[in-house]
């Protein structure tokens, strides 16, 4: 008996999300634009300015399959797809789940999109970046922008994501767009480092304040507009924050 594994691979629900919504990216190079977002749960980061800890804290795994999220970007006529987590690159495999990297590289293969943003601290982004080129390389009708926001809690996070970005770099025209919070000392010595040392392209470069509300933010982002004009590189607010949407 012949079995359909394409079929099987598209209706079967073992993607865990805990949110599958219509919104607006909030942050970086396509702040504005209108997009399916989904979300995984864990996180291999416990970062204190999250502002979806609380989800992650919260909110039940639920399982989806491709199709699902394939007729939701048909329904509502949404052309562009946001992965976010979480961590979209956790490699750890549950019973009856896909893991978060398997589920999002299917998701970049088989849900149609014009625009696709991968939000991702890094912890798998070169396997991340190799198939992502490799899944633009025969759909050459998509676009996948991998946006790297590296965390740092010590020293070696800074030593660390300065060679990733030594790595990502070689990878022209597809380098991923940096996004750093910026408005701690580890934070914006790497900043300055990636820029000064010529490490990393500027405009590719988006500075975030640090908040995890919005009177939070309004408070930082004086000190982002600042050093975003002394490196010449970009600002990105955190809309979703400041205006109250997912």
């Amino acid at each position: 008996m012949l079995v359909n594994t394409r079929y099987n691979l598209l209706s079967q629900k073992d993607i865990p999300l805990i949110e599958k919504i219509m919104t607006w990216q909030g942050e970086g190079c396509n702040a504005g634009k209108r997009m399916l977002l989904v979300r995984f749960k864990y996180c291999n980061c416990h970062c204190p300015f999250c502002d979806t800890w609380t989800k992650m804290g919260e909110l039940e795994e639920e399982l989806f399959s491709l199709d699902d999220i394939i007729n939701d970007i048909k329904k509502q006529s949404i052309e562009n797809l946001m992965i976010t987590g979480g961590e979209p690159t956790l490699g750890n495999k549950r019973e009856g789940k896909r893991s978060n990297f398997d589920s999002t590289i299917d998701m970049l293969t088989y849900v149609p999109f014009e625009y696709a943003d991968v939000e991702t601290n890094g912890y798998n982004i070169e396997d991340l970046l190799h198939k992502s080129i490799k899944i633009m390389s025969f759909q050459t009708n998509k676009k996948i922008n991998i946006s790297y926001s590296p965390k740092f809690f010590k020293d070696s996070d800074v030593n660390e994501a300065i060679k990733k970005c030594q790595y990502l770099t070689l990878y022209k025209p597809y380098v991923p767009v940096l996004k750093v919070v910026v408005g701690t000392e580890l934070s914006d010595a790497f900043v300055y480092k990636i820029v000064t040392d010529k490490i990393y392209d500027p405009n590719s470069l988006y500075l975030m304040p640090l908040g995890a509300t919005n009177e939070e933010l309004q408070k930082s982002f004086p000190n982002v507009v600042k050093m975003a004009e002394a490196l010449k590189c970009n600002i990105s607010g955190r809309m979703h924050l400041t205006h109250n949407f997912v």
